[in-house]
């Protein structure tokens, strides 16, 4: 009996070499179902790059993202602790406005007070220091402001100074006529202040006039202004020869007598303060911090100081003058110099 079909088992329909064609092609079907898949094709090398590089932009972003809130914060706690600095600068600067308005008031009325009254006695009650201003007053020579309280007048300048630690005022007042007066408050026992009377009427112990001519004492205390001799060139020169002027109480562009020059020693403290004045004033600055120098001719300064006459020995000769002691570069009515000048 002939081999059955390897398909179905059944009796072969065909030849024997069919049958032998058919199992090899069974044999290769099976054979193929057997293998496992073809794996998928890899992916290619630049996604997987393109993979690693938005990774690292993640990472670097984040960090970038981190270092700006830690400046943002670190910038935020600055400001805050500026504000708070400004703050404090802004209520200091109210205060002060507050103090300076309240002593215009105050200084103004006393002001008021003082020129109202002509006899020594009732305008001691206004001025600083009224047991010894008082003797001068009555010793002094020159012409007394007397304004009628009615007349008009008007601060041209009025600010706070500091001397020895205390707050002072210093102001100029301006009055219809033309006249200027220099007003110098000082503090008060009382935490009120008293004007300055010598510094007002630039008081000086003898009449400048009657000191240059040989009439006076010889010796004395006087506020002056100083100039540095001019050479023939017409150059300033240094502090070793200064000539001394009278000011005038109500017009600084007017000066009184001149004296001869005055020869100061070089190096020597009185030269060395009068350097000291001469370069504040070359920086528009004063004793301190005052302003008023600026109502003075520009290439002078102000000096308190001891003053002393040599009279003439003989016919022909003149007088000569020296000064004995620089009591300070200003005219304020207090024992601080106004300069820094360190002993030799």
């Amino acid at each position: 009996m002939g081999q059955s079909c390897p398909e179905c088992g059944g009796h072969p329909v065909v030849e024997e070499k069919e049958i032998t064609f058919l199992q090899a092609a069974s044999q290769f079907r099976s054979e193929a179902s057997a293998k496992p898949a073809p794996a998928s094709p890899r992916k290619p090398a630049r996604r997987r790059k393109r993979k690693k590089g938005g990774l690292m932009l993640f990472v670097v972003g984040w960090f970038v993202f981190l270092v700006l809130l830690v400046g943002l914060v670190s910038f935020l706690r600055q400001n805050e602790g500026s504000g708070s600095g400004s703050g404090g600068s802004v209520t200091e600067a109210a205060e002060d406005q507050r103090a300076l308005n309240e002593a215009w008031q105050k200084c103004s009325e006393q002001v008021a007070d003082f020129l109202k009254e002509t006899m020594p006695e009732r305008r001691v009650k206004a001025v600083h220091d009224p047991t010894e201003t008082l003797r001068r007053m009555v010793r002094y020579g020159g012409v007394s402001l007397r304004i009628d309280d009615e007349e008009e007048r008007k601060w041209k300048r009025f600010q706070p100074i500091d001397i020895d630690g205390q707050r002072a005022y210093e102001g100029v007042m301006e009055f219809a006529d033309g006249r200027r007066a220099e007003f110098v408050f000082l503090p008060e026992a009382d935490g009120e202040f008293g004007i300055d009377w010598p510094n007002l009427v630039r008081y000086s112990e003898h009449p400048w006039s009657l000191f240059l001519s040989g009439s006076a004492p010889p010796t004395g205390e006087f506020r002056l202004l100083a100039r540095r001799r001019a050479g023939s060139s017409g150059q300033v020169g240094d502090v070793t020869s200064i000539v001394l002027f009278a000011p005038d109480p109500w017009d600084p562009e007017r000066l009184g007598p001149r004296s001869p020059e005055v020869e100061v020693a070089p190096g020597s403290r009185t030269a060395r303060m009068l350097e000291a004045a001469f370069r504040l004033r070359e920086d528009e600055s004063g004793a301190f911090g005052s302003k008023l120098q600026q109502e003075d001719p520009r290439s002078m300064v102000r000096i308190r100081a001891k003053l002393r006459r040599h009279d003439p020995g003989g016919e022909g000769e003149s007088a000569r003058f020296e000064i004995d002691e620089i009591l300070g570069c200003h005219w304020i009515s207090v024992e601080d110099p106004g300069v820094d000048v360190p002993d030799e």
